[in-house]
């Protein structure tokens, strides 16, 4: 934005007196080589929320990225309750998630993952949920 503004020894000038949770915002690659500053900045029990959030406003980019640190943790985390639903695992809660939310787009970038995992064959014919009721 500023590059047609600034001249570029300016523009390097002022990125030195920016702070790194700054410059994460500014572009991709800034946020590939800064991303570990976000990830400290959100607490674990708020990861959950930043990941809704994140699929609540498709942001794919950002998606991806979650999606390729935490992905085999995911897959590990079995029988994920979220309301009186049960998934096999924490990645199809991701994916119905996504589907509720209107999310083609982080939906698309999940797929991508379970095809690389094999997970995504004959998968209409998988049971992933389970609903329970509870009893009063």
């Amino acid at each position: 934005m500023f590059s047609f503004l600034l001249p570029e020894v300016l523009l390097e000038i002022i990125k030195a007196y920016l702070p790194s949770s700054v410059l994460v915002l500014l572009n991709k690659t800034l946020y590939f080589s800064h991303h570990h500053i976000i990830k400290k900045k959100i607490p674990y029990y708020n990861m959950q929320l930043y990941i809704r959030k994140t699929i609540r406003q498709d942001h794919e980019f950002v998606f991806m990225q979650v999606v390729s640190e935490k992905f085999m943790d995911w897959f590990l985390l079995k029988n994920y309750l979220n309301g009186n639903t049960i998934y096999a695992n924490y990645l199809y809660f991701i994916k119905t998630y996504c589907v509720d939310n209107e999310s083609y787009k982080c939906w698309k970038a999940l797929n991508f993952f379970l095809k690389k995992l094999g997970l995504c064959q004959n998968q209409h014919k998988k049971i992933i949920t389970r609903n329970i009721k509870w009893k009063r």
